[in-house]
């Protein structure tokens, strides 16, 4: 907690030469927070390889700018993420999630058909709870409080499940 990046990042880049998957992660029972970093658990922004089969529980997100940042700028398929029993407090947006066609690899892979834009499918939202957002400026970024969905025109960014709503009631006096 206090860093001045992302609080747990998972990335891939081609530095191997190829792309390498990451996939059946577990994490759980941690406290984890950034007070002027981006994101308390973030995917990216180095995403050559795909992402799946990730679950997330009983955490508490606190201080970064989003409490989940889901990003793909280059290539990566990021699916069948679970996030359970969440509380978050004191950032400025409990979600951002946005695909970007950077493409950072090869330029003989960009100009093939191995270049292709990423998506973000199937991510599973259970029992989050968010409270203190307020805007927060960082590294020369502004947020105010929302949940962000951001990317490409016809990104594939599908089956996004809910089962409650992000904390009780949220108003606007409960932001700054």
């Amino acid at each position: 907690h206090g860093g001045r990046d992302d609080a747990l990042k998972f990335g891939s880049d081609y530095s191997r030469g190829k792309s390498v998957a990451s996939y059946n992660v577990l994490v759980r029972n941690s406290i984890l927070g950034s007070s002027h970093g981006y994101a308390a658990i973030a995917f990216g922004t180095e995403t050559v390889g795909d992402f799946y089969n990730f679950t997330f529980e009983n955490l508490k997100l606190m201080g970064a700018m989003s409490g989940i940042a889901l990003t793909s700028y280059d290539g990566a398929h990021i699916h069948d993420l679970t996030f359970r029993d969440i509380q978050m407090s004191d950032l400025a947006s409990p979600f951002f999630f946005a695909i970007y066609a950077r493409l950072r690899r090869p330029m003989k892979l960009v100009e093939s058909r191995d270049a292709r834009v990423g998506s973000i499918r199937n991510i599973n939202l259970h029992r989050i709870f968010a409270e203190n957002l307020r805007a927060k400026e960082t590294k020369g970024l502004y947020a105010t409080p929302v949940a962000m969905l951001d990317g490409m025109p016809r990104l594939v960014l599908e089956h996004i499940f809910q089962e409650h709503p992000i904390g009780p009631g949220i108003s606007s006096r409960d932001v700054e």
